[in-house]
């Protein structure tokens, strides 16, 4: 109470999904890019998130097809 921290917190049983992915379990090569892209001008980092999106979407529809 003192700490305003469960029991459960403290020993990690929250009942999390196991599938969660922390920060600490993101490759250190994503990391290093998302910083350069960090450095660029807002409209670049735009762009390079439209095309990662984009990306993602034709991947989900892939998926989708296999499945059906």
């Amino acid at each position: 109470e003192t700490l305003s921290v469960s029991i459960d917190e403290l020993m990690g049983t929250t009942g999390t999904p196991a599938k969660k992915k922390k920060s600490e379990d993101v490759s250190y090569k994503i990391l290093k890019k998302v910083r350069v892209i960090e450095e660029l001008p807002v409209r670049d980092q735009n762009a390079i998130f439209l095309f990662i999106n984009a990306l993602v979407e034709k991947n989900k529809t892939r998926k989708e097809k296999k499945t059906n």
